[in-house]
């Protein structure tokens, strides 16, 4: 059986920004005007870490298979040039986030982020639960890598990891292949 495009071109310590049609999903693609609704970090393997707002699962390991069923669209984004090394910190440091809450209450207050200024705090982000694209970013941050530069830390949104101008698109993929003539956060 030949092997589909996505598996092919992933790479540990690469961000994938996902698409869903859940009710949270599309509220989150509206609210920040983008396609994505979802980040996590491909670890090799197979398999991806990333925090899921669904009852009781919080930040855990799931096969990029499970994945590739669940969201309509896959984009790859990568750091240029990570080495091995830096892949491996940024896996290792999303790695030991596995087991934390979901931060409901965080993800709630996300929305004010587009009003309030820039330099606001939220006050419920915490380190010891993620939402799903503060796992991303923070994973990174602890290695060495930010991302989103002069973005306060808890009003990562997936749409502006997949705005970041320090990341290359490496493409989009539904049911894991890759969707040609597509674009960098546009619909295809």
């Amino acid at each position: 059986m030949e092997r589909k495009d996505l598996v092919k071109d992933v790479k540990r310590g690469d961000i994938l920004l996902m698409s869903n049609n859940t009710f949270l999903g599309r509220a989150i693609q509206k609210i920040t005007k983008s396609v994505y609704s979802h980040a996590e970090i491909y670890i090799g393997g197979g398999d991806c870490v990333g925090a899921t707002n669904k009852m009781g699962q919080g930040v855990r390991v799931r096969p990029l298979s499970w994945n590739i069923k669940r969201f309509y669209r896959i984009d790859i984004f990568r750091w240029p040039n990570l080495s091995e090394d830096k892949a491996e910190k940024v896996c290792q440091n999303a790695l030991k986030h596995v087991g934390e809450n979901y931060n409901y209450l965080e993800l709630f207050l996300f929305p004010l982020t587009f009003i309030l200024p820039d330099r606001w705090k939220n006050p419920l982000a915490s380190k010891h639960a993620k939402i799903c694209s503060e796992l991303v970013t923070r994973s990174y941050k602890e290695a060495g890598i930010d991302i989103i530069p002069n973005k306060t830390e808890g009003q990562e949104s997936p749409a502006d990891i997949g705005r970041a101008k320090s990341l290359r698109w490496v493409g989009a993929y539904k049911g894991g292949w890759k969707i040609r003539g597509c674009k960098r956060g546009k619909e295809c």
